[in-house]
């Protein structure tokens, strides 16, 4: 099951303080979160677009009888070996082109990951591009696996973990406050809940339902900015929020879960 080793290709280079900031300011909430979520059969777990690999070797700590394994662009990988990642289960890879055996996964997972797919290409690319990629994580999950994509939604306006703004306006109002307010409709790098739930069943998905986000955030930078004082108000919202209203605007993020 161990793939090739012509796809590991490991960047060792000195980690950037900002970026494992933000890979490591919610990885404790974002594991616990996660675990709620396992099963009793899950035996082996990946996690695409893994940065330093921080979820996956909580989960491995916790739970020795998974096996996990963390994918990511070289460039991304910045940092894993400092984090304590295993250095067996950590691969530099593209998640179009999953170096895995078919039916491998009883579990993937990949947050943060899929408004990243296929940008800046032009709309229909960018779709072909998620397209395929969802389609590889219903490739090397096991008949009856899962696959869990968190990213925020596009139905909600204000976006907690990017700027997508056109604007200097944007630009400013971003950096003051970590909100950045952006269109819910027409071609966006942001997906909305039906956008992911057509490609997932065009990936031959056989059950797509949106899961509960309690518990899952820290809003570190928003907390960081002007806009800080929201945080309490936001994580009092989230936490509350039923899991059927995941597939709404009124929804910030998206937690979707893929059945194979």
């Amino acid at each position: 099951m161990t793939p090739p080793s012509s796809t590991i290709g490991l960047i060792e280079w000195s980690p950037d303080d900002v970026y494992l900031a933000e890979q490591d300011c919610g990885t404790a909430r974002a594991e616990r979160w996660l675990a709620r979520h396992l099963r009793p059969g899950d035996r082996n777990a990946l996690d695409i677009g893994c940065g330093t690999a921080s979820i996956g070797k909580m989960i491995a700590e916790l739970y020795p009888t998974i096996d996990v394994w963390g994918i990511d662009l070289p460039g991304n990988l910045v940092g894993w070996k400092d984090a304590g990642a295993n250095p067996e289960r950590v691969l530099a890879g593209s998640a179009l082109d999953l170096p895995f055996e078919s039916g491998m996964f009883d579990l993937v997972w990949s947050f943060g990951v899929i408004e990243h797919i296929g940008e800046p290409d032009p709309p229909a690319e960018r779709e072909s591009d998620r397209l395929r990629y969802i389609s590889e994580m219903m490739r090397v999950l096991r008949p009856g696996g899962r696959a869990i994509i968190v990213a925020p939604n596009k139905s909600f306006p204000l976006d907690p973990a990017h700027d997508w703004s056109a604007t200097n306006f944007g630009h400013r109002l971003f950096e003051r406050t970590h909100l950045c307010l952006h269109a819910t409709w027409g071609p966006h790098p942001l997906m909305s809940f039906q956008e992911v739930r057509r490609m997932a069943r065009e990936a031959g998905a056989s059950k797509v339902r949106p899961l509960n986000m309690a518990n899952y955030f820290d809003f570190v930078r928003v907390g960081a900015g002007r806009a800080g004082r929201l945080v309490p108000v936001a994580r009092f919202y989230l936490n509350l929020l039923p899991d059927w209203l995941g597939a709404t605007p009124l929804a910030p993020f998206l937690a979707v879960e893929l059945t194979r």
